[in-house]
């Protein structure tokens, strides 16, 4: 491997080692957030029924993360419009 080679490696390893500890950061801070939200939906359960039983809350699934993306669909749709030599209808599109 050339020095070129490892310098090109080292810098994108070092770059997305740096992305992901970011996106680490960001996780965290929002579970510790979410865990402050769910303790004072507790804390107010136990004011309207102070036998309640927090155990018996289950957690709710979430649905899956659609593979496209968020806005991924529109870009695609826009980029079709850019491309095109004529009007393209709905049913084409």
């Amino acid at each position: 491997m050339s020095n070129t080679s490892k310098e090109v490696l080292l810098n994108e390893l070092t770059r997305k080692r740096g992305e992901l500890a970011g996106e680490l950061e960001r996780l965290e801070i929002k579970r510790g957030s979410l865990i402050a939200d769910i303790g004072a939906i507790d804390a107010t359960i136990a004011i309207y029924d102070p036998a309640a039983v927090r155990g018996k809350i289950t957690p709710k699934k979430l649905p899956p993360v659609h593979p496209a993306g968020r806005g991924n669909v529109s870009h695609f749709l826009l980029a079709v419009l850019r491309e095109a030599k004529e009007p393209i209808s709905t049913y084409d599109l």
